[in-house]
């Protein structure tokens, strides 16, 4: 599928390039420069912040057993539960 597509990537670049240019609507020119620009030069990176209880995590995760490595789920899917019910 991914050969097939690759066969239109010149003719998709340049359609988006020609409404960058021509098109008629604002808001279409203005996404047809963000999809070039996110494929030249990639999408902008987003900052996000994280709060919450922070709690060391063991240093080498292949070294848990299957019994520790489960717990830790568990924990985390306790924590969001108990989040989201307020």
């Amino acid at each position: 599928m991914r050969a097939l597509a690759n066969e239109y990537t010149a003719e998709a670049l340049a359609v988006l390039v020609n409404l960058m240019r021509h098109a008629g609507n604002e808001a279409t020119r203005l996404a047809a420069s963000r999809e070039l620009l996110d494929r030249a030069v990639g999408k902008p990176t987003q900052r996000a912040e994280v709060s919450g209880k922070a709690e060391t995590a063991p240093a080498d995760f292949k070294a848990m057993t299957d019994e520790e490595l489960w717990a830790v789920v568990y924990a985390g899917r306790a924590e969001r539960e108990t989040q989201a019910n307020g």
